[in-house]
């Protein structure tokens, strides 16, 4: 059995397409990873501060996370048990590798991580991005009726995840907790102080 030269599939038409179309898709995931994130530190804001002062309590009780996780938990469960996909992989067993959420799934997938993230019950959101990272991508692939070969449709997916958990590092509250400023028109752009 003879092995491809390496260097000619890097000059490869096919593969430079690729390289095009997983850079492009790392920008739109990237930009719905933002959205994300944006929404889910909304949402814990006014689940855990405003939410607390609306119903007239001068600050937050210290009994107040319970009744919240298990509204949480309550959303959660009906995610995973009555919408397609049951709420993405499982992180049960440890990090594995996983294929991406079909375009079915996803709003499931993205139903229980939110619930999961708004609610306090995870520590992070990098599984939940990884998992809508890859399902965004290999979906605006799908919708956009081209053929993709299933090796090409793993780099799609793996590009997808790199462009929504790299969006962790430039979010709002990660740039805040640094020393790095952004530019004013940034700072009036996205509202960071």
């Amino acid at each position: 059995m003879t092995v491809p030269d390496p260097q000619a599939l890097l000059r490869s038409r096919g593969y430079v397409r690729l390289l095009v179309l997983a850079a492009v898709l790392g920008v739109v995931v990237s930009a719905a990873a933002y959205g994300f994130l944006a929404l889910v530190s909304y949402l814990q804001q006014e689940i855990f501060t405003h939410l607390p002062h609306g119903l007239g309590f001068s600050g937050e009780p210290a009994w107040w996370p319970l009744p919240v996780l298990v509204a949480g938990g309550l959303l959660v469960a009906l995610a995973i048990n009555y919408l397609p996909g049951h709420g993405g992989a499982s992180p049960a067993g440890g990090f594995k590798l996983h294929g991406p959420p079909t375009a079915g799934q996803l709003p499931g997938v993205i139903l229980a991580a939110l619930a999961t993230l708004c609610f306090g019950m995870v520590l992070g959101p990098e599984m939940p991005l990884i998992a809508i990272g890859g399902g965004l991508a290999v979906l605006a692939t799908r919708l956009s009726r081209r053929e993709v070969g299933g090796q090409a449709t793993q780099v799609v997916a793996a590009a997808g995840s790199f462009a929504a958990i790299s969006t962790l590092l430039g979010h709002r509250s990660s740039v805040r907790s640094c020393s790095w400023k952004p530019p004013d028109w940034a700072a009036r752009c996205w509202g960071w102080s």
